[in-house]
């Protein structure tokens, strides 16, 4: 933890072994749920235990979990994405697939806490438009610095029901991060097109971190 002491860092060390046959990987911020379950395999793979990503994909879809976040999210396609907090993990050989989605599903239900809450509530935003809106935040911002200054800037243009125009959106539509986009991508028919449709995509595009949900929930 980034506040400890060394004194604190130093007790957590001795008291705590990491087993040999444990795997621990980095969901780094802004990752997309499938690059998620093919960065989650590889990690497995490498310790030599088994990660069916696919199984993975076909849970996040379908498992009842039993969050209220997951239960108020609408769509039925792409139903997790944005919500596996990106973080370190570290799981056993006995981890299954839905082991590392509960996990993943707590820490964000950790993460989003009663403040947010709250503040969603005050701004009239679900935590699904929250999460939809910090996710965009997370792709469109060059870093940490511009996130409430970019949230600021989708906020007015959905308060005057304008279209966002974001390029993130376009990106996720063709899973490939082209750095100048044609006009033909910014004309294809899809929900997450905000070049065509006023107001939020449909949902996430990404998994937000903290920073980018804070700057969705407070923007400048």
């Amino acid at each position: 933890n980034t506040g400890m002491s060394y004194k604190e860092i130093v007790h957590v060390i001795s008291q705590v072994s990491t087993p040999l046959n444990s795997v621990t990987v980095t969901i780094p911020e802004g990752m997309e749920l499938w690059q998620t379950a093919e960065k989650l395999a590889s990690a497995f793979e490498e310790k030599g235990l088994s990660f069916d990503k696919e199984v993975f994909l076909q849970q996040a879809e379908s498992f009842d979990f039993d969050f209220d976040f997951v239960r108020e999210i609408e769509r039925k396609e792409n139903r997790l994405e944005g919500y596996l907090f990106p973080a370190t993990y570290t799981f056993d050989s006995e981890t299954t697939e839905l082991d590392v989605l509960l996990a993943m599903l707590n820490k964000f239900d950790s993460e989003f806490g009663e403040e947010f809450k709250a503040r969603a509530k005050e701004l009239n935003m679900t935590v699904d438009q929250v999460v939809t809106l910090a996710s965009i935040v997370e792709r469109e911002g060059a870093s940490v610095e511009e996130f409430k200054t970019v949230s600021g800037v989708f906020h007015n243009r959905l308060k005057r029901k304008m279209k966002l125009q974001s390029c993130a959106t376009v990106q996720y539509i063709l899973k490939e991060r082209k750095p100048v986009l044609s006009n033909a991508d910014t004309q294809i028919k899809s929900p997450y097109n905000t070049y065509l449709n006023a107001g939020l995509p449909v949902g996430p595009i990404a998994a937000p971190g903290a920073a980018a949900i804070w700057a969705a929930l407070y923007p400048e």
